[in-house]
């Protein structure tokens, strides 16, 4: 397992109910009530293994699981039965800010936002219990008479994904299921590119910063994929200097369509080699960071990406 900066972590149950889902981008959260475990998928099976400072994991997700752990056994959370479908966190997701270490982060709730009733209840004393433990809390109010930790919260999300629907995906994309209960909608990164060798010829002449709201593909290792985006660049570099040598000074650009092409990670790092750039993707979530990482780009680069990019993006059938 090489997740580095972001995690999921699945519920299980005290009896030991496994819930399927996505080893390497989320690690399993799991809250039952004497018996709460954060951990991942043991690969090629369903088998929920702990993994305390984890060595994968960024050194913010190991500080934030016990405290997330502890405040779901704190606020008699309890974990989704695959059996029956009972039960109210499925999972819990984590994203780094790598800049400052805060945490984003997701739990993937049983049920819709229009519930009420004693579920409501346990997830709103479980939020208030997450906010009160965090660095950012400006009053680091807690009914726990025992000191905890703390760890660097940069925004909390509820997710309202019912196992009714019989998904087996960790997140959904129904309308209105996304709640941002505390902090700035998404995290911005920027990507490092390089091949690993001594060739300027794979740099970017400009800096792209990403967005990444928890509801988008987020690369585990940003790091590797510039490396990946830095083979990329050479390889059109390469192709636009034979074309030029073939046809002459006056060879225009090539033009570039990226299929399933998330919020630009690697299209909108090319823009400068190609004459037209076309991005489309099937997450409706996509657009916003696309749109948003777009129109930062410098001035003489913009009129090359499709000027109407909302319709550019694609969703694909």
């Amino acid at each position: 397992m090489n997740v580095r900066e972001n995690g999921t972590t699945r519920a299980e149950t005290q009896g030991g109910e496994r819930a399927r889902g996505e080893a390497m981008a989320k690690k399993w959260a799991s809250a039952a009530l004497s018996s709460s475990s954060m951990a991942a998928v043991e690969p090629k099976s369903h088998d929920v293994v702990p993994l305390p400072n984890s060595t994968a994991h960024h050194p913010s997700i190991n500080l934030a699981i016990p405290i997330i752990q502890q405040a779901c056994m704190d606020c008699k959370v309890q974990a989704l039965s695959e059996q029956d479908g009972t039960g109210q966190l499925r999972y819990l997701a984590k994203n780094v800010e790598r800049s400052t270490g805060a945490l984003q982060i997701t739990l993937v709730w049983n049920g819709s936002s229009e519930d009420q009733g004693a579920d409501k209840a346990v997830l709103d004393a479980l939020i208030q219990n997450i906010l009160s433990l965090t660095d950012t809390s400006p009053s680091r109010v807690t009914t726990v008479q025992v000191p905890r930790q703390h760890f660097k919260l940069h925004s909390l999300w509820v997710h309202y994904h019912a196992a009714s629907k019989h998904d087996n995906a960790v997140f959904g994309r129904d309308s209105n299921s996304w709640k941002c209960v505390y902090g700035p909608p998404s995290i911005g990164e920027t990507v490092e590119i390089a091949t690993g060798e001594n060739d300027d010829s794979s740099k970017c002449p400009y800096r792209v910063t990403l967005e990444f709201p928890p509801n988008v593909f987020r690369q585990a290792n940003i790091d590797a994929f510039g490396r990946i985006i830095g083979v990329i660049r050479k390889r059109i570099v390469q192709f636009n200097t034979e074309n030029i040598a073939t046809n002459g000074k006056k060879s225009l650009l090539p033009s570039c369509v990226e299929l399933y092409g998330g919020v630009g990670t690697i299209g909108l790092h090319l823009v400068d080699l190609t004459s037209k750039f076309v991005s489309s993707d099937e997450n409706p979530y996509n657009v916003a960071c696309f749109q948003k990482a777009a129109f930062a780009l410098p001035k003489n680069l913009q009129s090359r990406v499709l000027k109407d990019f909302c319709c550019s993006l694609v969703r694909m059938q």
